[in-house]
């Protein structure tokens, strides 16, 4: 071969591996399914000491799925504040007959099952910025994680942050089983049993961090296009420190076409301690303007052991 003909060999060579290459780096991502799905929030306050405010919160989320010749389901998510750029969940799911193991930085497991018996974690669509004005005790949840998990293992509780490892089992005659541990300072460990038949769900959690236990139960009964939640909830800590906090959520739902309709009360007691209260109280609508875009407005009163805020709001929240 002349030099001509040796250089276009090497160069075919060339072109063929790197076309192979392609092709594998092009399988594996077509084996993969991949979904980027999100939506932002943007909300006006109006406060009953005449001040008002704006807020924005949005995250955009990315999820690969693939499923290898086992029947195995491997998944990684992330999701991104859309208004912050930072990491706010990240996991990697393992799923099959044997139920699903989660780990990484994301929301427990736990949270993700409680929305049948948790009124707020499921239905309100908005949180009052000032509220934590009066609302300062460092062993209530002020609305800030609520449900069944924030009861036992949510923001305050030392749960809802840092990195976890979570299983959910199967659902074996109507009930599901899932525990939580939660790399913390005390390696909080929580768990959860649910129920859930038909229009019928009831769920039992229990948490526990270095001397501190929560425990929670809820039940929600759905009648058509109406929903009714309740939940009772307890923290508590022996010793130096004592404590114990009773909490008590309830609310209702009712879907008429595009428009919605939610009421509901929160209230968080000290038992033990200092005493001290948070109660919230709203009501409000929300309005299907097009697939993904609803328009809700709220109207809360929180109030404390010695002072009140009322507030109102406006959200539009937009869904891709």
């Amino acid at each position: 071969l002349n030099d001509f003909s040796k250089g276009d060999l090497i160069m075919r060579k060339v072109l063929l591996a790197t076309t192979a290459l392609v092709a594998m780096n092009v399988s594996a991502a077509q084996a993969a399914d991949i979904s980027i799905y999100g939506g932002m929030d943007w909300s006006y306050y109006s406060y009953s000491d005449g001040t008002s405010e704006y807020a924005t919160d949005g995250n955009v989320k990315i999820k690969a799925t693939s499923t290898d010749d086992q029947g195995y389901t491997y998944t990684v998510y992330q999701s991104v504040g859309i208004h912050t750029s930072n990491e706010e969940d990240s996991s990697i799911t393992v799923s099959g007959d044997f139920g699903k193991i989660q780990m990484g930085g994301a929301d427990s497991v736990i949270d993700g099952m409680d929305g049948d018996v948790s009124h707020f974690a499921n239905d309100w669509t908005n949180l009052t910025p000032n509220h934590a004005t009066i609302c300062s005790n460092a062993n209530f949840q002020c609305r800030g994680e609520a449900g069944l998990y924030g009861a036992i293992g949510g923001k305050n509780h030392g749960g809802d942050g840092g990195n976890k490892i979570g299983y959910v089992s199967p659902t074996m005659n109507n009930v599901t089983f899932a525990i939580s541990s939660a790399d913390t300072a005390d390696d909080r460990l929580s768990w959860a049993l649910k129920y859930k038949n038909g229009p019928l769900a009831a769920m039992y959690g229990s948490g526990s961090e270095g001397g501190r236990d929560d425990t929670a139960y809820g039940i929600g009964i759905t009648f058509g296009e109406t929903t009714v939640r309740y939940q009772k909830g307890e923290s508590k800590k022996t010793g130096t420190g004592a404590f114990q906090v009773d909490r008590t959520e309830m609310g209702v739902t009712h879907s008429m076409g595009p428009v919605g309709i939610f009421a509901g009360t929160s209230k968080e007691e000290e038992k033990v301690g200092a005493a001290d209260k948070f109660t919230a109280n709203g009501f409000g609508a929300t309005y299907s303007v097009a697939p993904g875009v609803t328009l809700t407005t709220e109207f809360w009163e929180n109030e404390n052991a010695t002072t009140s805020e009322d507030s109102s709001s406006v959200n539009l929240s937009v869904a891709f």
